[in-house]
C-alpha cells in the first residue's frame, strides 16, 4: 500500500496538496459542514464522501456520496481508480453556491435587506424629533411657555451612537 498511498499528515498548503491527488475520499462518520470536500471540488478533484452537509441539495457530477463501511469505500475507490484519469474541472454547481462571488453577493444582499428595513424607522424617528412635543404648551402672551402639571411626554428615542454599516462596510468617520 505504501507504493500507492501517501499519508502526508498536516499540510499548510492545501492547494499544493490537493494538486497532487487523483481522488479525494472523505470517510468521516460525521461532518459539521464539509469544507475539505468543497476545497477538493474547487480544485477539480473527483470526490467520494460519506457525509457532507454542505452538499445537501446540490447536484454535482464531481462528488458522490458512498456508504461508510470499509468494504463499500474500498469498492468505490477501486471503481474510480479503475476508470482511469479524468480531466480536473472545478465543480460549477459548488462554485455557484459557495464561490467567492456568490457568497459576497449574498452578503451584500443581506446588508441591503437589513438597511432597507432600518431606513423607515430612522426616518420616522427623525421626524418625531423634529415635531414639537404635544406636552409643550404654546407660549403665553408674555412669550414664556405655559407651565403644565401634566406629566411630560416620553422623549423621542436618542439617535444611535453605533456606526452606520453599508454594503461597502462601516461608514468612515470623516
Amino acid at each position: 500500500m505504501a507504493d500507492h498511498v501517501i499519508f502526508g499528515g498536516f499540510q499548510s498548503d492545501t492547494a499544493a496538496m490537493l494538486a497532487a491527488f487523483d481522488l479525494y475520499v472523505a470517510a468521516s462518520r460525521q461532518e459539521t459542514f464539509g469544507l475539505s470536500v468543497l476545497e477538493a471540488l474547487a480544485s477539480g478533484l473527483l470526490v467520494l464522501y460519506t457525509t457532507c452537509p454542505a452538499l445537501d441539495g446540490i447536484q454535482t457530477q464531481r462528488a458522490r456520496q458512498v456508504e461508510g463501511t470499509p468494504a463499500a469505500l474500498g469498492e468505490q475507490i477501486r471503481r474510480e481508480v479503475g476508470a482511469g484519469p479524468r480531466p480536473r474541472e472545478a465543480d460549477g454547481e459548488v462554485l455557484g453556491h459557495y464561490g467567492m462571488e456568490s457568497v459576497a453577493g449574498r452578503i451584500d444582499d443581506l446588508y441591503e435587506e437589513i438597511l432597507a428595513r432600518r431606513r423607515p424607522r430612522r426616518v420616522r424617528a427623525a421626524a418625531a424629533r423634529r415635531r414639537p412635543s404635544s406636552a409643550q404648551s404654546p407660549p403665553t402672551a408674555s412669550g414664556a411657555p405655559a407651565t403644565s402639571t401634566a406629566p411630560a411626554a416620553c422623549p423621542a428615542p436618542a439617535a444611535s451612537t453605533a456606526p452606520e454599516v453599508s454594503a461597502a462596510g462601516p461608514a468612515s468617520a470623516g
